[in-house]
């Protein structure tokens, strides 16, 4: 990829983001790319349960994306949240978290 393609792209959907926003009149707009299997499970499942699509080509491949966000969502849930809550509390008990921080346990 070259350089600054990246910040190319992200010009590019900031700039269709507020062409969208002044159409529909509600500047809440944000362009997510679903195909980035770096998103973190919280985000993709937010995008596809809260989100409204613009465009889906590929009905197929749309509805098992959204059927996978699901599945790493629930896994993160039960398995990967928990712990990292625990670790913050650790952490927390031992001052290494400042005040005024956000550590919750639990839900």
């Amino acid at each position: 990829m070259p350089q600054g393609s990246v910040d190319t792209l992200s010009c590019s959907r900031g700039r269709l983001a507020a062409e969208i926003a002044e159409l529909i009149g509600d500047e809440r707009v944000d362009i997510v790319v679903l195909d980035d299997y770096r998103l973190p499970p919280p985000l993709l499942y937010e995008v596809y349960w809260r989100g409204k699509p613009l465009c889906i080509i590929d009905r197929g491949l749309y509805l098992w994306d959204k059927v996978r966000a699901l599945s790493l969502y629930h896994d993160y849930r039960i398995a990967i949240h928990p712990l990292a809550v625990r670790m913050v509390w650790k952490l927390a008990k031992r001052g290494a978290v400042k005040e005024g921080e956000e550590a919750r346990e639990g839900y």
